[in-house]
């Protein structure tokens, strides 16, 4: 695979579905595409978020991006062991809005990453990431650079009260960052990502998904 920043059309993105006999669907509504995802990652699902161009100016690019809930427990185990080919301690990167908030001490800049002490009082919604000394690393994402992840991460934060979500680069081990639908496809259907989320469209390995985490 070799790493391509450009974006590309839902019509694109649909024909290379279709071309591959996949069944999928497609949610015109950005809102409850965002409500639909929140849903699937709350129910501990590891989600690849593909959407926009995917500029690399991020150690994770948020555009190109395998997510998960933190406050599930089974999170680095899922990630780590399962998707990164990881030993489980690794930590796990952490993507939030930039700024300060209530739930830790630090300062977020957009595309930076930082390590960061978690509230005693958030811990348990961050769970999987956060390490024994109480902190995690942490990457600030702004409407600038997120390729819509900063607004699904607020939804996702008003929803269930979870304020960020653990993001690892959507790449296989040893592979670069996808850069095209047919790659995103590909490492899916290798790997132990659950749900593909490129632009609007909404696949899943299980077809059960699709239907019982409709907004």
């Amino acid at each position: 695979m070799s790493q391509n920043g450009r974006a590309y059309s839902e019509q694109d993105v649909k024909a290379t579905l279709d071309n591959c006999r996949l069944t999928y669907v497609y949610e015109p509504d950005r809102g409850r595409l965002r409500t639909r995802v929140s849903h699937i990652l709350g129910a501990g699902m590891v989600v690849a978020w593909f959407q926009g161009a995917g500029a690399a100016t991020c150690g994770i690019v948020p555009g190109r991006a395998v997510i998960s809930d933190p406050s599930n427990r089974w999170a680095r185990e899922n990630v780590n062991r399962f998707f990164r080919q990881m030993p489980i301690e690794t930590p796990l990167p952490l993507v939030a809005a930039t700024g300060t908030a209530l739930w830790h001490d630090g300062q977020l800049e957009p595309c930076k990453v930082r390590r960061i002490a978690i509230d005693a009082a958030w811990r348990s919604q961050v769970v999987s990431a956060v390490d024994r000394d109480g902190c995690v690393d942490a990457l600030g994402v702004s409407e600038a650079h997120d390729s819509g992840l900063v607004e699904l991460i607020r939804d996702h934060s008003g929803r269930t009260g979870v304020p960020a979500l653990i993001a690892v680069p959507f790449c296989a081990p040893s592979e670069p960052v996808v850069g095209t639908p047919r790659e995103a496809i590909r490492t899916m259907f290798s790997s132990p990502i659950d749900v593909l989320v490129i632009e609007r469209f909404v696949l899943a390995k299980d077809q059960w998904i699709l239907g019982s985490h409709a907004s």
